[in-house]
């Protein structure tokens, strides 16, 4: 099945709002972008699978973050009732340096818009 417009638009914008609020530190913004039940599976980096967003969250204000995040080519699609979504990632450190890689996503609509249900960090690229 297709993604409406109007629902591509929620998504998009819930992938920029997540960029923009992890750079400005606004943690409660942030935790505004998942749902309750959150995961965020950081296996890929030897990381342990986050479930609940107070684990979540706790792993957001812990780290070192680089300096900026940028999400780019926002693809949803469903997948019978569930929304997915993959987004590309490209960090920025202040001296240069990038990284990039996927957002591999699970979606939820609700009153307050789109959110993360799930969400796996693929790391496709590290420039040293």
């Amino acid at each position: 099945m297709t993604i409406a417009a109007t629902e591509l638009a929620g998504i998009q914008h819930l992938q920029a709002r997540y960029g923009h609020l992890v750079d400005a530190a606004d943690w409660d913004g942030l935790r505004a972008c998942f749902t309750d039940d959150a995961v965020l599976d950081l296996s890929s980096y030897g990381m342990d699978t986050l479930r609940g967003i107070d684990a979540v969250m706790r792993f957001y204000t812990d780290v070192d973050h680089p300096a900026a995040h940028h999400l780019t080519n926002v693809d949803p699609w469903r997948d019978g009732a569930t929304v997915r979504c993959r987004t590309k990632w490209m960090t920025t450190q202040v001296d240069g340096r990038a990284a990039g890689g996927d957002y591999v996503d699970v979606l939820v609509a609700g009153l307050g818009g789109w959110r993360i249900q799930e969400r796996v960090v693929v790391p496709r690229w590290r420039q040293a």
